[in-house]
This record gives structure tokens, sequence and C-alpha cells, in this order.
């Protein structure tokens, strides 16, 4: 039990950091430019529930794997109906994987942060002294923090929602993959819009410097896509 709840608070913490902007808000406001569309205020928005989200869905973990480690079984209906189906503490194959990638979305996200510094912000904007960064995550992509991004989101659900998910009583527990499948195309419906703003913006900014540097570039994988 330790190893996967030590797991699931170092990968907590990461997530949180990864979701919390970099940049208080008045370090945006001296943006000449600045993309206002409803979709920008969603996203900019969205570190606040996704964050309440996640930590709702770490205290259920722990607590339904506490519960079923002690053996409380009148104890364990209340958080998990179905409590045959899944064994939190245990480890599988989806967990190593869902651990690996949340890690790795994790440190790609903060390290975007670190890279681009004061300009990284949730909203889409320009600043007076904004340049192309070509350094880091961004010699090889445009967009790497979606790429993190969209990692941490299939980690959280190979690490804990797939099972948490299991222990509801059927039909809800048999579709795990159902939350999944919503979730990605409401992630790349958002993002693709999103990036195509983003890179309107930096065109019209920059003209030629930007063709060049989307010419040597990938949008989210290197060499790929």
């Amino acid at each position: 039990m330790w190893t996967k709840l030590l797991s699931v608070l170092v990968t907590g913490y990461l997530f949180l950091r990864g979701t919390t902007p970099p940049n208080t808000p008045h370090m945006s406001r001296d943006a000449i430019e600045k993309e206002g569309t409803l979709l920008d205020g969603f996203v900019a928005s969205g570190p606040t529930w996704c964050k309440a989200v996640y930590k709702a869905v770490i205290g259920a973990f722990v607590g339904t794997m506490v519960v079923q480690e002690l053996g409380l079984e009148g104890e364990l209906s209340k958080f998990c109906p179905n409590p045959t189906r899944a064994r939190l503490s245990s480890w599988s194959t989806a967990d190593l994987v869902g651990f690996t990638c949340l890690v790795a979305g994790c440190l790609l996200r903060l390290w975007c942060y670190q890279t681009l510094g004061k300009y990284f912000t949730f909203h889409i904007a320009i600043r007076e002294d904004h340049h192309i960064i070509r350094v880091g995550p961004y010699a090889l992509v445009r967009h790497p923090s979606y790429t993190g991004l969209f990692l941490m989101g299939v980690g959280a659900h190979l690490l804990l929602i797939v099972k948490l998910w299991q222990c509801m009583p059927a039909p809800i527990g048999s579709h795990s993959g159902t939350f999944l499948v919503v979730g990605l195309v409401v992630f790349f419906a958002g993002t693709g819009k999103r990036v195509q703003l983003e890179e309107a913006m930096m065109h019209a900014k920059f003209r030629t410097e930007w063709e060049d540097y989307a010419r040597m570039t990938k949008l989210f994988v290197p060499f790929l896509l």
C-alpha cells in the first residue's frame, strides 16, 4: 500500500504544480495583444476546477484504498459498492504506465514554465518585449506544454480513475473507457482551437520569423506531429 500511496501523493503534488499558473495575474496585464475569447476564458479558469476535481479524486482514491487495506467491510461499501473489482493498493501495468505518463507530463509542463518564464500565461497574450523562444522543449516543438497536459490527463486516468471507477456499481463501473474518450474529445477540441489562435497571433506578430520557426519544428511531438 505504501508505494502506491507515495506515488499518488507525489504525482498529486506534481499535477497541482503543473496546473497552477506560473505567473501572478498582474504579470499578464502588460500584454499589448490579448485574445479575449470565451475559449480563452474557459482555459484560463481551468486550473481552478481542474485542481478541485483532482483533489477530490485523490481523496476518494486514498480513502478507498485505506478502507480496503484495513478490511472495514461495512465502511467499504460506502466508498466502493463493487469492492471485488479493484484492489487500489496493487500495481498493474496500467498503473505503471499511468505513473510514468503523469511524472513525464508534469515535468515537461514545469520545464515549459521555466523556459518561457514571464511569457507563460494561461491567457493567449503577447507582451511588449515578446520574442520567439527556441530553447529547451521549444527547440523541437511549438506547444510542448499541451503535450505535457495530455500526458498528465492520460496518466491520471490510468493511475487513479480506472480502478476507482471500477469500484462503482454496474453499469457505471464498466464504462471508464467512455469517460476517457469523452475527456480526450473535449481536450483535443479545446486545445486544437486554442493552438490555432496562438499560431495566428504569433504569426501576425513575427511574420517570417515565425514561419521559419514553424518550418523547423512540430506542434506537439518532435519529428512526428
